[in-house]
Formats: C-alpha cells, sequence, structure tokens
C-alpha cells in the first residue's frame, strides 16, 4: 500500500502449512488482501474443525494445542472430542473472505488432511460467493500426492490469482472427488419413499415374532431372523450382479496399488511381516480387484501352522485422505502380539480407492456405499477362509468408528465370522435426533452418502424399518465386544446401553449371554491404548 508501483486491487497472499492457516486469519479480518489461497493449512485452515478428529485420522485439536501450543489460544484445548461445539468453523471463516479471490488447495492424500471435510467447506462456501456475485472467484484443488508442494502446484496457484485479478483465462477445474448430494442421488434413483408407509417402532423387545406371539426358544428367534436380515438388506440397496475373486490359497506376495506406496502403508517390522493379497495366476486382488494387507505375526511358522493361525480382518475409521494407512500400525502389532494374523484394506472412497468411490451413485444407484462396503468385508472372509494358513472357525471382524459400522453389519449376515470387535460403532437411529447432540441420519444419507435411504426418515427416525440391536441380535451368540464410549460425542450412551439390553435377550436365548459384552470408558469418539489394552484382554479371554 506504500508504493506507487503496486495496484493495490491485486495484493495476494499464501502460505504452506501452518502458514496457510497464517494466511487465510490475514485474508478473513483484512479486505486489503484481495486473494488468498491456504496451501495444506489442515484443521483449522481449509479443513474444517467439525471434521477433525480421532475418526477423522487427521489434525486433531489435541495434536494442536499439545504440539504446537502458540499456534492457536489455549482454551481450544476444552474442545477436544466436542469439536462440534465449536462457535465458529472455518466455513464462516472463509465466508469473511468473500467476494474476495479464495482457493482451498491440499492433497487427497496428505497425511494430516480430510479432503472430504475440505469439499464440504467449498460446498457450504458456494451459495455465499454466489449471492455476492463472485462464483469466479472461489476454487478448490485437491492434488495428488502428500504434504509438500511442487512446481506444478505453484503453477496453478498463480493462475488462480491471475484467474482471479482478471489477467488470464485459465479456469480453476473444481473437481470433486465426494460430489454426493442427497438430491443427486434422488434424481438418479428415482425413489420415493414414503415413511408413513412403515409402522412405527421404537428400541423393542426382540422376543416376539412378527405375528406378536412371545418366541421362548432359539427356533422362534431363527424363524424371526430372516425378516429382520431382509429389512436390514433393503437399507443397504440391491447389489448388482457380478463375479468375485476369492483370492488366493497361499501367503506370500509383496505387489500393490502404487499409491499403498505412496500414502506410506505399514511394512514388515520386528513383530509382523506384511504380504499383500494378490493372485499368483495374474489375477490380483480379492473381491472385485481389491489389495489387502496381511500381517503375520514373525514367530509364525508359515509351513507348520497351516489351518491354525486366525485372524483379524481390521476395518478402518473415516480416514477419507489415507485409509488404514496412518494409525493402523500400533493395532497390527498388538494383534499380533496376541497370535493373530491381521488382514487389512481401504474401504472404497478412502485411501487408495478415493477415485472409486467418486461416482459410485452414478454406477449403482439402487445400492449404497455401505453396502458396497459389507460386500467388500464379506470378500475378505472370502480370502481368509481360502487361505491354507487360516484357521477357519477364528476369523474375526475388528474396527473403529466406520469400520465398527461396516463390521457388525457384515457380521449379522457372514455366519462365518467368529466373533466381532466394535469401537464408537453405533447410536440407535430411531433415537436420533439434532437435540440429541449428534448429527442424526444425515451423517449417512447426506453427508457420507453411505445409505440414502434413510434419509427419508429425517424427523420420522422411529419409523426406519431396522435399528442397530436387531443388527447386534442377528450376530448372537457370537462372541459381540461392544467399546462405547460415555463421552462420544455422536453416539448417547443411555441409548447404545438400551440396545445391548434388547439384544441381551436373544444372547440369553441360546445361553450365551456372556458372551455379548459392554465396554464403557469416559472418554470421548477414539480408540486410545487404554481402549486397545481392554481390546487385547477381552480377545485373549474368548479366543
Amino acid at each position: 500500500y506504500t508504493l506507487a508501483v503496486v495496484d493495490k486491487e491485486k495484493i495476494a497472499i499464501t502460505g504452506h502449512s501452518r502458514n496457510g492457516k497464517q494466511a487465510l486469519m490475514a485474508a478473513a479480518f483484512d479486505e486489503r488482501i484481495t486473494a488468498v489461497i491456504p496451501s495444506s493449512g489442515g484443521t483449522g485452515s481449509e479443513d474444517p474443525w467439525r471434521f477433525n478428529g480421532d475418526k477423522f485420522d487427521n489434525e486433531t485439536i489435541a495434536q494442536i494445542t499439545t504440539n504446537f501450543p502458540h499456534w492457536m489460544h489455549p482454551r481450544l484445548r476444552f474442545f477436544v472430542g466436542r469439536e462440534h461445539k465449536l462457535p465458529v468453523d472455518q466455513n464462516l471463516m472463509m465466508a469473511l473472505v468473500a467476494p474476495r479471490g479464495l482457493m482451498l488447495s491440499s492433497a487427497i492424500t496428505e497425511q494430516q488432511g480430510n479432503p472430504w471435510g475440505i469439499e464440504q467447506n467449498y460446498r457450504s462456501l458456494q451459495p455465499v460467493y454466489k449471492f455476492l456475485d463472485a462464483e469466479n472467484k472461489l476454487a478448490i484443488r485437491l492434488r495428488r500426492g502428500r504434504h509438500g508442494t511442487s512446481a506444478r502446484d505453484i503453477e496453478s496457484y498463480l493462475d488462480f490469482f491471475d484467474y482471479a485479478f482478471g489477467r488470464r483465462d485459465i479456469k480453476p477445474s473444481n473437481f470433486l472427488y465426494y460430489n454426493y448430494s442427497f438430491e443427486k442421488w434422488l434424481e438418479l434413483s428415482g425413489e420415493k419413499i414414503k415413511p408413513d408407509d412403515f409402522p412405527e417402532q421404537g428400541i423393542e423387545n426382540l422376543l416376539f415374532s412378527t405375528n406378536g406371539n412371545k418366541i421362548r426358544n432359539v427356533s422362534g428367534w431363527e424363524k424371526k431372523k430372516p425378516d429382520i436380515l431382509q429389512r436390514i438388506q433393503w437399507g443397504l440397496g440391491e447389489e448388482p450382479a457380478g463375479a468375485s475373486n476369492p483370492g488366493p490359497t497361499r501367503y506370500g506376495g509383496n505387489r500393490g496399488d502404487y499409491l499403498g506406496t505412496v500414502i506410506g502403508q505399514p511394512e514388515s517390522n520386528d513383530i509382523v511381516d506384511r504380504s499383500i493379497i494378490y493372485d499368483r495366476s495374474g489375477y490380483r486382488g480379492f473381491g472385485d480387484n481389491l489389495y489387502g494387507n496381511l500381517y503375520v505375526p514373525k514367530d509364525v511358522d508359515i509351513e507348520t501352522s497351516k489351518g491354525n493361525l486366525p485372524v483379524i480382518i481390521y476395518l478402518h475409521e473415516y480416514s477419507y485422505s489415507h485409509g488404514f494407512a496412518r494409525n493402523s500400525k500400533g493395532i497390527i502389532n498388538g494383534f499380533a502380539k496376541l497370535g493373530f494374523a491381521v488382514f487389512i484394506f481401504d474401504q472404497i472412497g478412502f485411501g487408495t480407492r478415493i477415485e472409486e468411490g467418486t461416482k459410485f451413485y452414478q454406477r449403482y444407484p439402487d445400492w449404497s456405499k455401505m453396502g458396497k462396503m459389507v460386500v467388500d468385508a464379506r470378500a475378505a472372509v472370502d480370502a481368509m477362509a481360502k487361505l491354507e494358513i487360516i484357521d477357519k472357525k477364528r476369523i474375526l471382524l475388528a474396527g473403529y468408528s466406520l469400520g465398527a459400522t461396516v463390521g457388525l453389519y457384515t457380521a449379522a449376515f457372514e455366519e462365518r465370522v467368529a466373533g466381532v470387535i466394535s469401537v464408537c460403532g453405533f447410536t440407535p437411529m430411531r433415537l436420533t435426533a439434532p437435540e440429541n447432540g449428534n448429527e442424526g441420519l444425515k451423517a449417512f444419507s447426506h453427508l457420507h452418502g453411505l445409505l440414502p435411504r434413510l434419509g427419508f426418515f429425517i424427523n420420522n427416525e422411529n419409523r426406519i424399518p431396522y435399528d442397530y440391536h436387531e443388527i447386534l441380535a442377528c450376530i448372537a451368540p457370537r462372541p459381540l465386544l461392544i467399546v462405547a464410549p460415555t463421552w462420544d460425542r455422536d453416539a448417547v450412551f443411555d441409548d447404545v446401553k438400551l440396545s445391548l439390553k434388547r439384544a441381551e435377550e436373544v444372547y440369553q436365548l441360546y445361553g450365551a449371554g456372556d458372551k455379548l459384552k459392554l465396554n464403557a470408558p469416559n472418554d470421548y469418539n477414539r480408540f486410545s491404548p487404554e481402549m486397545q489394552k481392554y481390546v487385547f484382554e477381552w480377545l485373549q479371554k474368548n479366543f
């Protein structure tokens, strides 16, 4: 502003990482800055606070306020586990920049990032820029790669500044990897569901048959169970016809998706050896051309352990940028120390499979992403059951957050699963409501696009055709551990307990009441070392 040579209408600012946060804050509060690009600023920059936390595997408030206490005000620490209670979020910070130029920039596979959350910010800002007749001043660029930038990225930043200042006509593409919306799905599917066509239900006693008679034995329950599974399948949608690869028979292999190397998946170490599952005939993968990593304890003799090795299929959380890669090493090693092999793979739309999820509903409008995740998990069971080193009677599922939910759905249908571990996996859907402090059905139908059909039941939650107590009961009498932190922002603990109480009635029919276990730590939504320790102890007692 003090230099005569400078055009005061064309002053841009950018910064990378911590400086990305700083650049955004500067532009939000200083209108002399007419365009800004926060580059991989992460949480507190282009990534919203609401969508950071352990279940998103990105930079958490706990990490920022302990590792870099000078970055933010100390009061931010009080919102760990209650990020949605912050009085403002980054979409509001960014709205202060409008109608000036703003490009959100990060990498889709950035270790501390959350590309899905960044896209939510971008979509939230679009109405503001449209209202101010400045739609061409808002852009998003999610590059391939990790945290660092290169010449190709800086050139694109300069292109945006030139475009925002009217100096060049290289328009940003604004490509979205997570372009799902409930409204778009309605158009694609043509679905029209009336909640009034479904009966009102609560978290009811399960020991009544469909005609209202009291169920007094296992055979009575087994007659009711198919009806429940049919209703659950309705929620998952219609799986299209297809062929599936059951996977190889022998252990070994080290070829995988190149993105796994880019992201940095856990390698072999002094506790486990890693093998990437593929078919030696050249048709690599399992299920629908999927890659999975099998980690086998170092002290296991492959030749003498044929058919004796128990395995845990571990299902990861809402880790959009890197799938299972970031926080799974300690869990893998912990299971391996107990003598378990661990099989792990990325869910559709996550990590190495981000692009696979982009056009899912254009391809399969009558299915659901949760339905696909269940099919993939069952394919993992197929792969493990075929491997000659695995004990087919000891194939378990375990998961945290999203993975815990997928594991529960999968085990309800898959009888070969010997036991399940669910950490922060659910809250009853019929009891969800905004006043309870959780996102409710919209988390599945609108935000993550996992179960679109549930969107028809918003404000009519008591008419949802099925709920989690029924899913849990369908797993009986197999061992089932539910870890439900009492401070979980996405669950109401008393409602979770009620679900278990109802499912326990079915477990008791089998004389297996002790097989259903609840662990309720006074903690927030995470898979803490203390929770992991409890899980390992439970495994030792039950398997």
